[in-house]
């Protein structure tokens, strides 16, 4: 397989925030201009807003109630995040309120995080962008930025800056993700703040920003992809980490280690402007012939540097072939150069990743390997078989891998073969595919989710119902678990877009799920398997739709929620659901893509925070 970024992009993984869904949630919106009130002529042209109606005004009287609530509750940060969501919803409504609230929650999250620092310079840990206290500011920052920037950019510079490598501090992560956050909605600020970060030398978040400029204004994103450029150029250390992360940038189709690759769906941007295609890979060509060096190289990356850098000039050689070919002759020639220091076993992977060859020889080795390494070589012969569209043979492979690992490497395999089968609309193969996989409910329902995406589109409403209603079945057939409640979720999410009466039922089987798992706030890892966390989980789908039909009802299995954090973030997502019912139009129903996706409840319950 390729040397992949969960390997040899560590590097750059750590220089990144895990964006929670809730980070990227919440598009803000304009508000009315209160004093047109006073002006006759202004006020024609001035929306009014509509006076809040009796379940709005019950709406904004239990968000207060839960805001309370909120400040005893155990975790911290369950406390910040769901204050900052509260806040969110307040700010339409009572922006001083709201304002008082993004003001604590921030001093709190940054009080947690420079306490932090101070407890990880004695102990001599590295990368303070990776830990929780660090996610939090950053989350209440972009929040916040959402609403007032100016606001935003103030507290920012408050935060204690921690140098974590030569062109990356506590304040240039926060700021390009506050950049990230912005530029669906406010591609011109969000812009502005990249290119005054960019001045302080090269940021691989900047990557984040081209990305989200990119779909919402592709002009500007042309403007800060030079300036990035440029300061690449000026970065010698980390010349080939910065060209792997403009790469992606300027030509979208190239596979990275991301779900749509290993899905083999392609990015919605298929081209970009060809003279920034000619500038990028005349700046690689430059650096491949200058072998460009310098500058300390940071540890993590020293240690895949060889392997990393092949590889990324390597997968760009397709490119010059079709934009300098005249100068594919002298790339081919250092990349010769570059193979010498690296690993055979690491080259081989590069420059075989889809041949059969690969495959025979991964599987010849991992007879005569030791026991130790025989799972490892049989699960990548395995999933490049799968990756390959080769399911029959992964699935043969993944039959010589130990029996504790075989079955979840056998779950991913028909995961992929299932999704692939979704792409090509044959949702029977897709069907079969997932009902070999019995003791992984998340992987079941984002299938069936997928199912009903695309049936729905193709206006076959009761096919997907009928698709969705099996897939509660097989889920409730599972243990009790975390992953089993966010599954039933997840599927309900797509039924209350098909029918309503059904969602009220599944809902019920959803609170139920809830209150037999264990929760903790955090995803967490038991067995090699990761454990669904209350903070990654969006309630708002399910328990808003419902309640623009049901306020009382949806309210009832909202409270009905054993998890204190967990009742609260529902509560809010039921209260969100009826202000948006009542305040907007179907059309701007459709646009507004606020997620509340971080739980949080009112009952008390010793199952909370565990």
């Amino acid at each position: 397989m390729l040397v992949h970024l969960k390997t040899i992009f560590y590097f750059l993984l750590l220089l990144s925030i895990n964006i929670s869904a809730f980070a990227q949630a919440a598009d803000s919106k304009k508000t009315v201009d209160d004093k047109a009130k006073n002006s006759s002529k202004r006020s024609k042209m001035t929306k009014v807003p509509k006076p809040l109606s009796p379940q709005q005004q019950q709406a904004i009287g239990i968000i207060g109630q839960l805001s309370g609530t909120a400040k005893f509750l155990d975790n911290q940060q369950s406390k910040i995040l769901i204050r900052i969501r509260i806040a969110e919803l307040l700010w339409k409504y009572d922006e001083p309120q709201a304002r008082k609230l993004f003001e604590d929650v921030f001093q709190e999250a940054n009080t947690a995080f420079s306490e932090s620092q101070k407890e990880a310079k004695t102990k001599q840990q590295n990368f303070p962008q990776v830990s929780t206290e660090f996610q939090l500011l950053n989350t209440v920052l972009n929040a916040i930025v959402r609403h007032d920037r100016p606001w935003a950019e103030n507290l920012r510079k408050t935060v204690t800056d921690v140098k974590v490598s030569m062109n990356q501090n506590s304040q240039s992560i926060l700021a390009m993700q506050m950049a990230t956050s912005l530029a669906s909605s406010n591609p011109e600020s969000a812009a502005q703040i990249a290119l005054e970060n960019l001045n302080n030398g090269f940021n691989p978040m900047i990557g984040g920003v081209l990305h989200e400029l990119q779909h919402s204004n592709p002009a500007l994103a042309e403007q800060v992809f030079a300036k990035a450029l440029l300061a690449a150029r000026n970065d010698p250390a980390n010349t080939f980490i910065n060209i792997r992360v403009l790469s992606n940038y300027v030509f979208p189709s190239l596979e990275t280690d991301s779900l749509e690759a290993v899905l083999g769906r392609a990015s919605e941007v298929t081209s970009i402007n060809p003279t920034l295609v000619q500038q990028f890979l005349s700046f690689v060509y430059e650096t491949v012939l200058s072998k460009a060096e310098g500058g300390t190289v940071d540890v993590m990356y020293a240690r895949y540097k060889p392997s990393f850098d092949y590889q990324t000039i390597y997968q760009l050689l397709p490119f010059f072939e079709k934009y300098l070919p005249d100068r594919v002759g002298d790339v081919r020639a250092q990349l010769n150069e570059m193979s010498r220091t690296v690993p055979a076993p690491q080259l081989d992977s590069i420059t075989n990743t889809n041949s059969q060859t690969r495959i025979d020889d991964l599987k010849n080795k991992a007879d005569s390997a030791p026991l130790s390494m025989k799972d490892s070589l049989y699960t990548q012969a395995a999933m490049l078989a799968s990756r390959n569209g080769s399911t029959d043979q992964a699935l043969s492979i993944a039959l010589s891998i130990s029996i504790e690992k075989r079955e979840d490497i056998i779950s991913l395999i028909h995961y992929q073969a299932a999704m692939k089968a979704i792409g090509k609309e044959d949702f029977d193969d897709a069907y079969r595919h997932t009902q070999k996989i019995t003791k992984e409910p998340r992987i079941s329902s984002i299938i069936f989710s997928q199912i009903a995406k695309s049936l729905n589109q193709k206006k076959q409403n009761n096919k997907a119902i009928e698709f969705l209603k099996d897939a509660e079945i097989m889920i409730d057939k599972c243990a009790s678990s975390p992953n089993k409640a966010y599954a039933l979720l997840e599927i309900t999410n797509e039924m209350v877009k098909l029918d309503i009466t059904r969602g009220f039922e599944m809902l019920r089987s959803v609170v139920k799920a809830f209150n037999q798992a264990e929760f903790s706030i955090d995803n967490r890892n038991e067995a090699g398997k990761v454990i669904i966390g209350l903070s990654a989980i969006d309630f708002a789908p399910s328990f808003s739709k419902l309640a623009a039909q049901d306020f009382q009802r949806t309210l009832y299995l909202a409270q009905s929620l054993e998890l204190k954090d967990a009742s609260i973030m529902a509560q809010l997502a039921v209260c969100k659901g009826v202000l948006i019912s009542s305040q907007t139009s179907d059309a701007e129903k459709k646009e507004d893509k606020s997620q509340f996706n971080k739980p949080t409840n009112t009952k008390n319950s010793n199952k909370s925070n565990q």
